[in-house]
């Protein structure tokens, strides 16, 4: 990348000074280790030795990123910039971890799941607006899923959307917020809770950092969204919280066009509502 030296494996994972804005970072684990070693496995053999587990999971997520963002520069000329890698990747493993453990446990304790993990109305005076994201990579398409329900579970809007030539599933994601926030704006929506399974786009939307991804301008747009309502707020439910928008995201691949419904529900989400709306009643 830096047209230096010869590029080889541990050049690039290693010892450029385009890794070296990375490894060099205050939240690096390696950031006073010595720049210079005679092939990976010999590196790899060091990190284990020296590295707690859940350091070396972040190293091992953090070197993938680091040979990405050379393909990208190669191929597309795209210099990503590092500032937001550990943030993104702590975020990432959080989320993995969690899913494993849901796995593990989900035989246990399936009624109790039930019980928990659940779907919440909005207090009083505020609506809710759950929103996702599906990915169809092998025809480069996306799908969006929103529905705004009021402080008694009600279905206020329900819509539909989809995209052409979509790969990557954090620009999918941000869009669908996005998308979510431009219809409450449309709407003079004054007071809402923006509901995702979307970790690391909701916690880089919620940050104060300035956004260095490929969807920094879609994070831009909704953090102005957000600048001029103090009363919407975006956090983080796991997808089993947002199944309504999942199930419509997924329906919204195959759909030709937008689709919104206003105080109605189409014929395929009836069954996932009402599954939301007797926990409702139970709790």
């Amino acid at each position: 990348m830096c047209e230096a030296e010869e590029e080889t494996i541990m050049h690039v994972l290693w010892e450029c000074p385009a890794a070296n804005n990375l490894w060099g970072n205050d939240e690096s684990c390696v950031k006073k280790w010595v720049r210079s070693e005679s092939n990976f496995m010999s590196l790899w053999e060091k990190l284990m030795d020296r590295l707690a587990k859940n350091q070396l999971e972040e190293m091992t997520i953090l070197l993938r990123k680091v040979w990405l963002r050379r393909n990208d520069w190669i191929f597309e000329k795209i210099m990503a910039c590092p500032k937001n890698s550990f943030s993104a990747t702590k975020a990432a493993l959080h989320e993995f971890r969690d899913s494993q453990v849901a796995l593990t446990q989900r035989g246990a304790v399936q009624k109790t799941n039930t019980e928990m993990v659940r779907w919440e109305k909005p207090e009083r005076g505020y609506v809710k607006v759950n929103w996702d994201a599906s990915m169809d990579l092998k025809g480069k398409r996306m799908g969006i899923g929103i529905m705004i329900r009021d402080e008694q579970g009600e279905t206020m809007v329900t819509v539909c959307d989809q995209k052409p030539n979509m790969v990557e599933a954090a620009v999918a994601e941000s869009l669908a917020l996005r998308k979510a926030a431009e219809i409450c704006s449309e709407l003079n929506i004054q007071r809402a809770i923006f509901e995702g399974n979307a970790k690391v786009v909701i916690l880089v939307v919620n940050g104060d950092e300035d956004a260095c991804f490929n969807f920094s301008p879609i994070v831009e747009d909704i953090r102005f969204y957000l600048s001029n309502r103090p009363n919407w707020s975006i956090q983080f439910v796991p997808k089993a919280n947002n199944m309504v928008a999942h199930s419509l995201a997924k329906k919204a691949i195959v759909m030709e066009e937008e689709r919104v419904w206003i105080e109605e529900v189409p014929d395929f989400i009836v069954g996932v509502l009402n599954s939301d709306k007797d926990v409702i009643q139970k709790v």
